[in-house]
């Protein structure tokens, strides 16, 4: 196997009780030609000093302290500062099995790929296997291939940014969306588009911990709207390249994340959210890419709001008979 820098970001933000765990499976890897760089996004606990602690220990850790931007900008942060000729993002709870560096790298370069994935193993604060959502079966995919995919089964293994090796060139001009949550819904699709080739294996595993505090666990209203921003944002990129096919399930799954804000969120709360605004004045442009999707109730849940709500609640009362 020929040897290439990887260079391995982790974003860091009031992890103190993980993070050790987290840089020492780094540290362990039996590919050892890699620079380890932790962003420290500042974080309020002891984490930023334990990063510079730890990179007192191995000359492959670099340490970058910045105000608190959010995951996002902290990855475009190690994006910028990286070396690597490959890169892979790690989050600073997570941790990973001692050969993810060796296959992937060895699976890129056996079969010419640019891209390789592998399966996240989702587990609990006390190591307890979780059920996990499928990963597709392994072999080499063309991009369109994973972009089909993604698409049209929406399987999150094939949305996260942390479970893949990517060349340094697919990351050139493409960054997370600053300030922005689902940062990865809004890039997977733009990452697979420019993907020549990749390669899916079910060796290593990725150690995905599941916690109460995670970011994946805080999911407001305006959070997920920023989940249905980037469903939009998907389609009218595959309108724009062409992929009219794909448009359709990704404006379906948009619709779907809406409606789910709309049962689940007071009226009030709903009315006071900004960001829910925002997206729903892009949503109503974007009904015109699909207008077949969108019948007279969907159309009205995002015409109008609350009176989808009032309906909504009317029709469930009906039919439980209250």
């Amino acid at each position: 196997m020929e040897k290439e820098l990887i260079s391995v970001i982790v974003p860091v933000y009031n992890v103190e009780p993980y993070l050790e765990k987290c840089v020492r499976s780094v540290l362990g890897q039996t590919y050892g030609l890699f620079e380890l760089l932790l962003i420290d996004d500042g974080s309020t606990d002891e984490s930023g000093m334990l990063c510079d602690r730890l990179a007192e220990t191995d000359g492959r850790i670099r340490v970058i302290h910045q105000e608190n931007r959010g995951l996002a900008a902290a990855r475009n942060r190690g994006i910028e500062a990286s070396e690597g000729r490959y890169l892979i993002f790690l989050d600073s709870d997570d941790f990973w099995s001692a050969d993810v560096l060796e296959k992937l790298l060895e699976s890129i370069q056996k079969n010419g790929a640019e891209l390789a994935l592998f399966p996240l193993f989702y587990e609990d604060e006390n190591g307890e296997p979780l059920p996990a959502p499928p990963f597709p079966a392994p072999g080499c995919y063309s991009g369109d291939a994973l972009l089909t995919l993604l698409c049209t089964e929406g399987t999150p293994q094939l949305v996260t940014a942390v479970n893949r090796l990517a060349e340094r060139s697919l990351w050139q001009t493409l960054r997370f969306p600053d300030g922005r949550y689902h940062e990865d819904e809004y890039t997977a699709h733009r990452l697979y588009a420019a993907v020549g080739k990749a390669v899916l294996t079910d060796q290593p595993r990725y150690h995905y911990l599941q916690r109460s505090g995670s970011i994946t666990r805080q999911e407001s209203p305006e959070r997920r709207a920023d989940g249905v921003d980037a469903f939009l944002d998907r389609a009218e990129f595959l309108k724009a390249d062409g992929r009219t096919e794909l448009t359709a399930p990704t404006l379906r799954s948009a619709l779907h994340w809406y409606l789910t804000i709309l049962t689940g969120t007071d009226f009030r709360r709903l009315k006071s959210c900004a960001r829910l605004e925002e997206v729903r004045a892009r949503f109503r442009k974007d009904i015109n890419l699909c207008p077949s999707l969108f019948s007279g109730r969907e159309s009205l849940a995002v015409r109008h709001p609350a009176l989808w709500q009032l309906l909504h609640r009317l029709r469930h009362r009906s039919a439980k008979g209250v």
